[in-house]
């Protein structure tokens, strides 16, 4: 089930698959839920109150800081990010949303999904696409080469025995 927060007079659902945090406009955590807690390996308990550099670790924090900006500027955003290497190599959505309190932009509101499994489908398929384009592509030519002959042959039958009923009726 989902668990609603009440915070400043807003209803902040969090459900137990959903990487949700709540900053204020100067970075500072309010609200993280289970699931950000487990993503970053913190205390859930640990994180409010805490800069988003500290929670976040410097080179996340630096790739996130244009996206912070822009949602603590009104705008809702969302992006694409690969996180981890090798086997372990995850794709999540991110979006940056501003968060509204009486009229005013008061911070920002994160949330992260876990997309691998879209992605790996999408990347599957492209290679399916790639598989199916070259099959198309030789077998056409497989195709072209031996009708081009029989085409060839048709006109050099039609041009040496132009008048032979024979050759009329093959050709029509």
């Amino acid at each position: 089930g989902s668990i609603i927060v009440r915070q400043r007079g807003t209803k902040i659902i969090a459900g137990p698959n959903v990487v949700l945090g709540l900053w204020d406009q100067n970075k500072i955590n309010v609200f993280a839920n289970k699931g950000y807690a487990r993503f970053f390996n913190l205390q859930e308990s640990s994180i409010a109150g805490k800069h988003a550099s500290e929670v976040l670790g410097a080179t996340i924090y630096d790739k996130s800081k244009p996206y912070i900006e822009r949602a603590l500027n009104g705008e809702s955003i969302g992006y694409l990010i690969p996180f981890g290497h090798g086997e372990e190599l995850r794709y999540f959505y991110v979006t940056y949303t501003p968060y509204y309190f009486q009229n005013k932009i008061a911070g920002y509101i994160t949330s992260a999904t876990d997309v691998t499994e879209l992605k790996q489908s999408e990347l599957r398929i492209r290679q399916l696409l790639k598989v199916k384009e070259n099959f198309i592509s030789t077998m056409s030519h497989e195709i072209r080469t031996p009708l081009n002959g029989i085409y060839g042959s048709i006109q050099i039958l039609e041009q040496t025995h132009s008048g032979d009923s024979n050759i009329a009726a093959i050709t029509e």
